[in-house]
């Protein structure tokens, strides 16, 4: 219960956190099958227990099979026709699939065109807009800084980049020019170095 207190806020997306505590289930499982087993012999060798269990079962994989390749492709065909899954749910996952191509999927190839322009691995680079820890960095394999964190300066980007420039960013590298029209931007994307795909690349 802890555990769950302590990453309740990561599960709506991350359930991955949750990996650890499967454990429990099989444990729980298999003691209480071992206890039907023993007290209720008539009840656990029943067709219809053991029917009952087999739909459940059956159910349950079928539900994560389609949970899981929504989350990975949302035309997939087996998804599309799917009438289980909650509408709302694949509308979602569509809208983050569409944004992650339009913005972050570049940054899956884009390594070698930043080795080629001169950006070496530990050049220190800021990646907007990025509100997660590090994504962007290390789909490209780099060393820097995204939107994520640093209360202090959030909101006021001409703070925010003066500050990681302090402490060694050369570069400012966008995957979504449109989010980054605050006129505090502007003495930033005088000195662009390069271009990949939807991606802008400044000298800072």
């Amino acid at each position: 219960m802890l555990y769950i207190f302590l990453w309740f806020k990561a599960f709506d997306v991350h359930d991955y956190y949750l990996i650890n505590l499967l454990i429990i289930i099989p444990l729980i499982l298999l003691g209480f099958l071992h206890e039907l087993r023993t007290r209720f012999k008539m009840v656990f060798s029943s067709m219809i227990f053991k029917s009952t269990a087999i739909i459940g079962v059956s159910l349950l994989i079928y539900l994560t099979t389609m949970t899981n390749r929504l989350k990975y492709d949302v035309n997939d065909p087996i998804v599309k026709y799917d009438v289980a899954l909650d509408e709302a749910e694949k509308e979602l996952y569509a809208y983050k699939q569409y944004n992650y191509r339009r913005t972050f999927e570049a940054f899956e190839s884009i390594t070698p065109y930043l080795r080629s322009i001169g950006i070496n691995r530990n050049d220190m680079v800021i990646s907007i807009p990025d509100n997660s820890i590090n994504i962007s960095l290390v789909l490209m394999d780099q060393k820097g800084f995204t939107d994520y964190g640093y209360v202090p300066t959030k909101g006021k980007p001409k703070e925010r980049i003066e500050e990681f420039k302090s402490i060694g960013a050369k570069y400012l590298i966008v995957n979504d020019i449109d989010k980054i029209n605050h006129q505090e931007f502007t003495p930033y994307l005088q000195n662009k170095i390069g271009e990949y795909k939807n991606v802008s690349i400044f000298k800072l």
